[in-house]
């Protein structure tokens, strides 16, 4: 049986990268052999790659020299380097396009690898004929299994978020679980413990507060000195910023450079800044290897986020990871609402079906989430998130009177509980500040402190600490025998 493809689709795509390179960086991890059937169609995607990769830029001039220097000019009696002039003149393609040629491309690469799985399950089958039922079985699951999990909505393939992030971010502007999983911040680990197979911790914060930002600085907790020497494995799944939004802002945390100057590539016309983004390019490669995963998942349904996880627990993980799934975050992602089934119902579904997802025995994963708050700060659209949820924390910016009174030694965010079902080590002891008034006492919950500073976050001690600064009239309830440390480098 001859295998799916489409050579007007594959001959569509290759046209389409040549002829708008700026693209490049977001397909090139894809652009491998097997996404082609045709032969030659390979031979100009490796040159492709490499050309983008050595020089940053592609036309048909530079490939058909390229495959004609290394000795590829005739393949399957066709001129490569005449085929690719040809092809780049003739194919009518254009910009706003090229995400649909990919995604059908995509598709015949699937069934092919899909056939192929089932052709070795067969094989496997025959092999052990002679065997028990179970071993029939066994070989019949796991192939069935392979098969699946390139055939079904493969589209939603999570992607290494520090593979590929160089040439991401060199491309920019060419043209226009057991003790659990530590956070990089050390109070949360202190007060709050680390994050837990089967629980969901969910961080609520107003629009614009900085969800995404935390949530994206805690996916690196595989890179956290605090779980030094565990094999963490982290999906973050996102319904807000596409994968390259996500890379351009780890570009600007890790340097320093400004998000606005990396996301359009004026990084590299800047010597300083050049030194500063190229200088984290060890840190880059030496977090790429599949250990934190991103997704765009917008307008996804919680039914098919499920899926999406167990895949990926099943497939990218092993059985002695400990692993992490972020979503970003819970709100209506195509849901019918009616009269019958309410914003607030369908949250509370979501929220409840995620918790669940999280103790699978496919999954057993600990589980971070974001909601947004109303403007009262209450959990928006569901109180019920706080019933199935494990921890519910507040997190925001500081207002203008708190920056004042609080000194900016003491950050620009602050987070603490609004529910808590677990608890570290010194929570009972450092919970409450009070603070005295005319008319009695003041208790507030004690809350820890973060700087803010171009998508890079960093503990900046808590409200205990500003109290004994002396910028507000509060003492704490406890002997101070433990005293918080202001942390400011966690990740290595």
């Amino acid at each position: 049986m001859k295998l799916p493809h489409s050579l007007e689709i594959e001959r569509t795509l290759l046209a389409s990268l040549i002829k708008y390179p700026q693209v490049i960086p977001e397909y090139l991890e894809y652009l491998n052999d097997d996404l082609f059937f045709s032969a030659v169609h390979q031979i100009i995607a490796g040159a492709i790659r490499f050309q983008f990769k050595s020089k940053k830029t592609v036309d048909a001039v530079i490939l058909a020299d390229h495959i004609a220097n290394i000795g590829l000019k005739n393949q399957d009696d066709i001129d490569v380097p005449d085929y690719i002039k040809t092809i780049v003149s003739r194919s009518a393609v254009s910009l706003e396009n090229i995400g649909t040629y990919f995604k059908d491309c995509y598709k015949y690469k699937i069934a092919r690898s899909a056939i192929e799985s089932c052709r070795k399950t067969e094989l496997a089958i025959n092999k052990a004929i002679n065997g028990s039922v179970a071993d029939i079985v066994s070989v019949t699951e796991k192939g069935l299994a392979g098969a699946l999990t390139v055939s079904v909505e493969d589209e939603y393939k999570p992607i290494d978020i520090y593979d590929g992030m160089i040439e991401h971010l060199e491309g920019l502007g060419e043209t226009i679980v057991d003790d659990g999983i530590k956070t990089p911040f050390k109070t949360w680990n202190r007060w709050w413990g680390p994050l837990t197979v089967g629980d969901l911790s969910i961080i609520a914060a107003p629009a614009k507060a900085g969800k995404s930002t935390i949530l994206g600085y805690i996916s690196d907790v595989p890179f956290c000195k605090y779980n030094k020497g565990k094999k963490i494995k982290v999906l973050l799944l996102d319904t807000e910023l596409e994968t390259y939004r996500n890379r351009n802002r780890k570009g600007a945390a890790l340097s320093k450079v400004n998000e606005a100057i990396i996301k359009d590539g004026r990084w590299k016309k800047n010597p300083e800044t050049a030194e500063k983004v190229r200088a984290q390019f060890d840190t880059i490669r030496n977090r790429s290897g599949g250990f934190v995963k991103h997704l765009y998942v917008a307008n996804v349904p919680i039914e098919k986020i499920c899926n999406i996880v167990r895949r990926w627990a099943m497939t990218e993980t092993e059985p002695d990871d400990l692993r992490l799934v972020i979503y970003d975050y819970f709100k209506i992602t195509g849901e019918k609402i009616d009269e019958s089934n309410k914003e607030w119902q369908v949250l509370g579904q979501k929220c409840d079906t995620f918790k669940h997802l999280l103790s699978e025995d496919n999954v057993r994963a600990a589980g971070l989430a974001a909601v947004q708050t109303n403007e009262l700060g209450g959990v928006a659209a569901s109180a019920r998130i706080k019933w199935f949820a494990s921890n519910v924390f507040y997190y925001n910016k500081k207002t203008p009177e708190e920056l004042s009174e609080q000194g900016e030694e003491f950050g620009t965010h602050h987070i603490y509980p609004i529910v808590l079902r677990n608890q570290g080590e010194d929570w009972e002891n450092e919970q409450y500040v009070k603070e005295q008034k005319k008319d009695g006492v003041l208790f507030r919950t004690n809350r820890l402190n973060i700087e803010f500073d171009n998508f890079d976050l960093t503990e900046k001690g808590t409200l205990a600490d500003v109290v004994n600064k002396g910028l507000e009239q509060i003492d704490i309830v406890e002997d101070k025998k433990r005293k918080p440390e202001v942390v400011e480098a966690d990740l290595f």
